[in-house]
């Protein structure tokens, strides 16, 4: 009877073991399943770096000699790109810069077409060589980048916009009423006394004039813009942000006025839209030749 006894006893023990040893096989296929798809994922981020490196190297190719006109900025755009596809972690990240290299390739290829249509028509239609479509092409994206290079001076800016003329005189007069009410922030004197819009002109001038401490002075005055309350103010805003509202409702003014796409084109001139120069009765011109004659007789040598 012992024998069979042992055996009764063992047999249960075998198939907990059978169990356990099934178990652990499950879980080290699942623990490879899960190393392969790893695996998998690595090789496709891989992939999906090495597309887009080859895109831009692509690019580059197309952009012609080193030197030639307008190739300057456009490979300036192709470097930030790489330098933050090194970066790119995320999915997310990844498929932006895909948007923008499609929107730098989608401008070289229409800029290469539109150059070897024009070679052809001052050729009378006959084939034209590499080297002429690629000086023409050279161009263009020249063309195209000064037409949205950064500008601050508002008549360039504004010059770029399809908006009507009555449209663009109800931008210019809404840039000068903010400037108004900036100026008119800056002065309303502190606490203690003090005018901001005097000690920031001031600085600046002596920052221009290359005076010892002109810079540090300007970022204290930042900070002491954004630390200071306005007196009198009923929201007890700091002067830094009742400046920024200021910007902000320029920003909402002009938005009812213009069209996206010709706030796109004025965001690409300058984003402040109240920081623009050169218009005619623009406050701060004459606030500045104020102070800069003050400045001039006071470091007369």
């Amino acid at each position: 009877m012992k024998p069979l006894f042992l055996l009764a006893m063992a047999l249960p023990l075998a198939a907990l073991g059978c169990s356990d040893q099934r178990e652990t096989e499950a879980l080290r296929a699942e623990l490879a399943r899960t190393k392969t798809e790893l695996s998998d994922a690595r090789e496709e981020a891989r992939l999906d770096q090495a597309r887009l490196q080859e895109r831009l190297a692509r690019l580059e190719a197309r952009l012609g000699r080193e030197g030639t006109a307008g190739q300057r900025s456009v490979q300036e755009e192709l470097s930030a790109l790489k330098a933050e596809m090194a970066k790119a972690a995320s999915g997310e990240e990844k498929a932006e810069l895909e948007k923008r290299i499609a929107a730098v390739e989608a401008r070289v290829e229409n800029v290469k077409t539109e150059a070897m249509d024009e070679a052809r028509k001052g050729q009378g239609g006959s084939v034209v060589d590499e080297q002429r479509i690629a000086e023409m092409a050279a161009k263009k994206l020249a063309e195209e980048q000064a037409a949205n290079a950064p500008t601050k001076n508002f008549a360039q800016a504004i010059a770029r916009l399809s908006a009507s003329e009555a449209e663009k005189q109800a931008v210019k007069d809404e840039i000068l009423k903010s400037k108004k009410d900036i100026l008119e922030l800056l002065e309303v004197p502190t606490a203690e006394g003090r005018n901001f819009g005097e000690e920031v002109i001031d600085a600046f001038i002596a920052s221009q004039m290359g005076a010892e401490g002109a810079q540090a002075k300007l970022l204290n005055l930042f900070a002491d813009l954004a630390n200071t309350r306005v007196p009198g103010d009923a929201e007890n805003r700091s002067y830094a942000q009742a400046l920024e509202d200021i910007k902000k409702k320029n920003r909402q003014t002009i938005g009812r006025i213009l069209s996206p796409d010709d706030q796109k084109k004025l965001d690409r001139a300058h984003a402040d839209w109240t920081d623009f120069e050169g218009l005619e009765g623009d406050p701060f011109t004459d606030f500045y030749l104020q102070r800069l004659k003050k400045y001039q007789d006071a470091n007369k040598k």
